[in-house]
């Protein structure tokens, strides 16, 4: 009985981490991944090669902004909802990222994209650090946060191999429209990984 219960805690935290570690690899894959063909994206659009520093420094602005809303953002939204809604809010960063071109509204909807992706990025970390204090001690807190945080370089390498593939030539379309589906995916998986944290959560 001892044993089956002691199961039943580790699946029980196992499964939460597991869906944080998607959820994180996913946001680091999708936002990555445009940099890794940021030269073919400047060529095919006609604009300048100086603006792909925009793309970071717009994500860095929104991932820095997300971060320090998001501790009031979860007095109002559970976990469960910030890492659900961050999901669907990340596909609708990267379709407006998608509008890109060089005329004006194109510039806007994507830097509105590229900041609504950075706003996303900034709330999913310490949301998932919220589900990680929750399911494992103090003792073992390094090892499962250096566990999700991983997830950061293995989306990053796979940005960077899966976007040359998915585009043809110049035309880098369909690149936007697969990153926002690989999105919904992951909602789907992880979605019942969290439903454990359907409370809305208090700050301490």
């Amino acid at each position: 009985m001892r044993i089956e219960k002691a199961g039943d805690r580790l699946t029980g935290a196992l499964v939460p981490l597991t869906a944080s570690f998607l959820i994180q690899m996913t946001a680091s894959l999708t936002i990555s991944a445009p940099l890794a063909i940021s030269v073919l994206i400047a060529r095919a659009e006609h604009l300048s090669e100086a603006t792909i520093g925009f793309y970071t420094t717009i994500v860095y602005i929104g991932a820095l902004s997300g971060t320090l809303f998001t501790p009031h953002l979860l007095t109002i939204l559970s976990v469960r909802t910030v890492q659900i809604a961050g999901l669907g809010a990340l596909a609708l960063g990267m379709l407006l990222f998608g509008r890109l071109d060089a005329s004006l509204p194109g510039i806007i909807a994507a830097a509105s994209g590229i900041l609504l992706m950075g706003l996303v990025y900034g709330a999913l970390v310490p949301a998932s650090a919220q589900i990680l204090s929750n399911k494992f001690p103090d003792r073992l807190q390094p090892l499962v946060v250096s566990i999700k945080q991983t997830g950061v370089p293995v989306g990053t390498a796979i940005g960077a191999v899966a976007a040359p593939l998915l585009v043809h030539g110049d035309d880098w379309s369909g690149l936007p429209l697969w990153l926002a589906l690989g999105c919904g995916l992951i909602m789907v998986l992880t979605a019942p990984g969290l439903a454990g944290f359907a409370r809305v959560t208090q700050p301490a």
